[in-house]
């Protein structure tokens, strides 16, 4: 469900009056709270009776070293507006809906472009608000005066000084919660795990993302469905992550034949993410590898040699051995 990530309100100052039936180019920055793909951004306008249409264009970039916007968008919507004004001044905040998916890495400073393009405006007053730059930090407005190519920052007279302003806007997003735990180790159902498995593995699913997790919970335990937390706070950002059930109840070393349920669920600050329960079982008494080791050779005495194939291979429990009568 989407929520406000970024919002930056107050009593708006009117810094540039769109004018003329022309294309204008503003970008603002910001810094991600959070992993979050962002879901729509809304602006503040100030207009006089009559109406006023046109298009707003919204891009997410990344930032150079000096604040601007840089490289190729990262995400964008459109929305064509109609704002008709019935006082002086009326308010309007059109919502820009994100169109295209990205998601955001936490405390990275990132901007939004808004090219706003008038086609039509019945009235001298069509105002993009703004606020003192103070008011968000870290973040500044900008403004370019050839199609985004160059920027500058955004300067109003707030009182008796001139001072840097940011936008007056909201910025609406979805949490990047992290994704699930893959590859668990003993595989899936695996129905031939050693009596002495201590180790339970797997995998950050979303490792190297801008969403991966900050760390593990894994639930473990002989019922389906009814797992016990047995450990929280296990650090990520390793490429294999590792619990060890040795000593924890119901855990290694097994008995023949049981079943163990366990899940990992993933937590980043944008929340946690439940995994899959995975399940194993463990040998069954006198079970035979599928595959026997080759037969060993009858004239070596030291792999067993003097008797036949069938008596030189013992199995005991889901050992096989080899011997040698003397």
């Amino acid at each position: 469900m989407a929520e406000i990530v970024v919002q930056n309100l107050g009593v708006g100052l009117s810094t540039h009056t769109l004018e003329d039936e022309n294309e204008y180019w503003y970008a603002q920055s910001f810094q991600a709270p959070s992993p979050f793909v962002p879901s729509a951004v809304v602006l503040t306008f100030a207009t006089n009776q009559g109406a006023h249409t046109g298009t707003i264009d919204i891009d997410f970039y990344a930032v150079d070293g000096e604040g601007d916007p840089t490289g190729g968008s990262l995400c964008n919507g459109s929305l064509e507006f109609s704002l008709t004004g019935t006082t002086a001044p009326t308010y309007h905040e059109p919502s820009i809906t994100i169109d295209t998916s990205y998601t955001f890495e936490e405390d990275t400073i990132y901007a939004f472009v808004a090219k706003i393009t008038v086609t039509e405006r019945e009235s001298n007053l069509l105002t993009l608000l703004a606020l003192p730059s103070y008011t968000l930090t870290p973040g500044e407005m900008m403004e370019s005066a050839d199609g985004g190519t160059t920027w500058t920052t955004t300067i109003t007279r707030d009182f008796t000084t001139d001072v840097p302003m940011d936008m007056e806007f909201v910025l609406w997003g979805v949490p990047a919660l992290p994704e699930k735990a893959i590859t668990p180790g003993p595989t899936n159902a695996n129905e031939a795990v050693e009596l002495d498995q201590e180790d339970l593995t797997w995998v950050d699913g979303g490792l190297g993302e801008a969403n991966e997790a900050t760390h593990f919970s894994v639930y473990y335990g002989t019922t389906s469905g009814a797992l016990t937390l047995v450990s929280s706070g296990q650090a990520a950002g390793v490429a294999t992550n590792l619990f060890t059930v040795w000593g924890v109840e119901y855990g290694s070393p097994y008995d023949y034949a049981v079943t163990r349920y366990w899940r990992i669920d993933s937590t980043n600050t944008a929340g946690t993410t439940t995994g899959d329960e995975w399940s194993f079982t463990t040998l069954s008494e006198g079970y035979v590898p599928p595959y026997p080791p080759p037969r060993p050779d009858p004239y070596d005495p030291d792999v067993g040699g003097g008797g036949s194939y069938a008596t030189n291979l013992l199995v005991i429990g889901h050992k096989v051995l080899y011997y040698r009568e003397t």
